[in-house]
């Protein structure tokens, strides 16, 4: 993985966290479990070849849909980064148990989610 999160993720990414680290309650971080493009450029150091960030599942499962309404194509953070957040599960199905070989990709970077 790179050393440093690429343009335009790594600012798309902190502008997420921002808004996420506002005060919430008592709730959970969140936890995006991701598939796709993104997840192979940025776990192999490829250039971009997505513009979006496939989601499968959010944890909480509520947190994804404001996610996407907040991140999601055509959004004012979408235009701003050029990248978007997409809810992967229209376009893919995973194995039974595959959340039991997730890797959390940048690990201690945000603070608001894992």
């Amino acid at each position: 993985m790179p050393a440093e999160i690429p343009r335009p993720w790594g600012p798309f990414l902190r502008d997420i966290d921002d808004v996420l680290a506002a005060p919430r309650g008592d709730g959970p971080p969140l936890a995006l479990h991701c598939v796709g493009g993104f997840v192979v450029a940025m776990c192999y150091d490829l250039a971009r070849s997505t513009a979006d960030l496939d989601v499968f599942e959010g944890v909480p499962p509520a947190a994804l849909q404001t996610l996407v309404a907040w991140a999601g194509k055509g959004t004012a953070l979408a235009r701003k980064h050029g990248v978007y957040i997409d809810a992967g599960s229209r376009v893919a199905t995973l194995p039974e148990s595959y959340a039991d070989r997730l890797t959390e990709i940048f690990e201690g970077t945000f603070g608001s989610a894992t």
